[in-house]
């Protein structure tokens, strides 16, 4: 079912080719309507989830469009009236609240968040809330961190919780200001800070201090995801069969990062906030829309709970989200005042990408012209046509490769499952599929990787040329000790006091591979002496002055920092209790 607003109007300026440059007659008005349509028509079919969207233009609202359903169990339709969790598009709401006590004199952007939050460890460098408001604070993403300890639900996790696994951070992934780094730890520390300053619940101060104020009276911050939400949406996850199924996101307790609720109605309103800051003035608004210098002298590219970028030539402002399969994107183009809001509860709806198209649609011309192959109907490369390889002939890709211009890089190849797993160490790890015997690519980082040697298939190969954006590296192979009893020394039982979680290094068939609390085994190989890595991440082990190995640092694969969360050798009967 489909539910359709499309407001007429004489936009005064604009390029000719547009369907914004005026929507005079209805013919225009159904030629966009049903461009939009065939943009949503593979969730415009009975017993689909789907999604919604709200295109407004100077605070006009140009279309209004529901496809799908928000409950398939019981039929129900999406309308306007739906409520939608907004993941991550809850951020610019909390960077709103605390702006406001800010204004307010309530608190300053360079408060220590000590003062706020004494429970938390000093590091020597005050983190400010600045600087959790420009995820610049080097403090590690919760979400991101527990599943390495084998806790992936969220029922259950508080605020006392969090601020216990905060506390226990051994060191920063960096100086506070000085890089960016997502985490949703910043924006949950955020909605406790704003808690005891104000003494009321998050969810209350915001209700009656944003929401209420911008007559969004459909929009919250629940405080747990047990209450009862009128016209609530389920989400679907889609089953391997192709059929959508009931994706459980589990009773939250830590707003603030996400779990806003609101419709697209709603959405509307807030983005008319983004446009005049009707409430408070604009100055807010613009503090969430300035870039954040670093410390290094550099600009990020987020701004106060908003990205700040640009598309085809247009300024933007906005957010992406998904929690479970929830997914939503907000976009807001000061300049030309234009905003757009996408929600979804189909987990493979791309709203980031179905907002844009939307944006190519209504402007048009006014756009920089795209390349031809990313053009609005484009065809996607076919995923079926890439090369068919077994697994098991990545052997003689993986191992260390230093970087011909620069030995102090270590490219690390390892395998997880059917993909090749390329990482710089140090900064992040990435997953590659095969394009011919010994050609692999990652399109998402649009690089290619090309292995040279060991074509007979039984040597190992010697050197890989990495194309990372147009940017040719070659990097050679790292010679591992002809001993090899040294992997066996790894083998053993290991804890984190940081993440209370033990691991199991264990000797399997063809290598070996780490226990995970509560997890499957996942493959590890050697990289080079006391390195080993997979698609779990990066692992260097460490030795007392006597050779003994007594622990290993752990990179996970995400974490784009240099933070490592430390584990120490241990006998499986003096394990600590987790």
């Amino acid at each position: 079912m489909k539910f359709t607003l499309v407001v007429l109007f004489l936009l005064l300026a604009g390029a000719q080719g547009s369907f914004g440059a005026d929507l005079q007659s209805r013919e225009e008005v159904t030629e966009l309507t049903d461009a939009v349509d065939k943009l949503f028509r593979e969730w415009d079919v009975p017993g689909s989830p789907g999604g919604a969207v709200i295109l407004t233009d100077g605070g006009e609202i140009i279309l209004k469009r529901c496809y799908g359903l928000a409950d398939i169990e019981h039929g129900i339709p999406i309308t306007p009236e739906t409520c939608f969790e907004l993941a991550s598009v809850s951020k610019p709401f909390t960077a709103f609240g605390v702006l406001l006590l800010e204004q307010a004199g309530k608190l300053t952007l360079n408060d220590d968040i000590r003062k706020y939050l004494p429970e938390l460890k000093d590091y020597g460098s005050p983190i400010t809330i600045a600087d959790l408001l420009h995820h610049t604070s080097g403090l590690s993403d919760w979400v991101r961190v527990r599943p390495y300890a084998g806790q992936y639900g969220r029922s259950g996790f508080g605020i006392e919780e969090l601020l216990n696994l905060v506390a226990r951070q051994r060191v920063l992934e960096f100086e506070p200001g000085s890089k960016w780094s997502y985490s949703n730890t910043n924006y949950a520390l955020l909605a406790e800070i704003i808690a005891r300053v104000t003494g009321r619940s998050f969810g209350e101060w915001m209700q009656d201090n944003v929401f209420e104020p911008l007559a969004m009276h459909d929009t919250s911050f629940p405080a747990n995801g047990k209450r009862i939400l009128p016209n609530r949406a389920n989400a679907y996850h889609r089953s391997s069969a192709g059929e959508p199924v009931r994706s459980l996101v589990e009773a939250f307790e830590i707003p603030g990062s996400a779990h806003a609720f609101s419709t697209i109605d709603d959405m509307a309103k807030w983005i008319d906030n983004l446009r005049t800051g009707r409430v408070v003035g604009l100055d807010i608004v613009e503090k969430m829309r300035k870039k954040t210098t670093l410390t290094t002298g550099e600009q990020s590219f987020y701004g106060a709970g908003l990205g700040i970028g640009s598309y085809r030539g247009i300024r933007t402002a906005g957010h992406s989200g998904q929690t479970g399969a929830f997914k939503t994107e907000l976009v807001y183009c000061p300049d030309i005042e234009v905003g757009i809001a996408v929600v979804g509860n189909a987990g493979w709806l791309q709203a980031d990408d179905i907002s844009r198209r939307i944006l190519d649609l209504y402007l048009g011309d006014e756009l920089e012209q795209l390349p031809e192959a990313a053009a609005v109907g484009a065809e996607e490369p076919d995923e079926a046509s890439s090369y068919d390889m077994d697994p098991a002939e990545y052997e003689r890709f993986l191992g260390g490769y230093r970087l011909d211009a620069d030995p102090s890089v270590l490219f690390a190849v390892a395998r997880e499952g059917k993909w090749l797993v390329g990482a710089i160490v140090g900064k992040g790890l990435d997953f590659f599929r095969p394009l011919a015997e010994s050609e692999f690519e990652n399109r998402h980082q649009n690089c290619r990787l090309t292995f040279f040697g060991g074509e007979d298939k039984e040597r190992a190969t010697e050197r890989v040329l990495v194309i990372l954006r147009g940017k040719e590296m070659w990097a050679t192979r790292v010679q591992l000790p002809d001993d090899p009893r040294w992997l066996d020394e790894c083998v053993g039982f290991y804890y984190s006091d940081e993440i209370e979680a033990a691991y199991e290094i264990v000797r399997e068939s063809d290598g070996l591979a780490v226990h995970l609390p509560n997890s499957k085994s996942r493959p590890i190989h050697p990289i080079e002496a006391d390195l080993l890595a997979g698609g779990i991440g990066i692992l260097t082990f460490l030795r007392s002055d006597k050779g003994d190995v007594v622990g290993f640092d752990f990179g996970e694969p995400e974490d784009l920092g240099a933070r490592l969360i430390r584990f120490a050798r241990y006998e499986r009967s003096n394990l600590p209790k987790s």
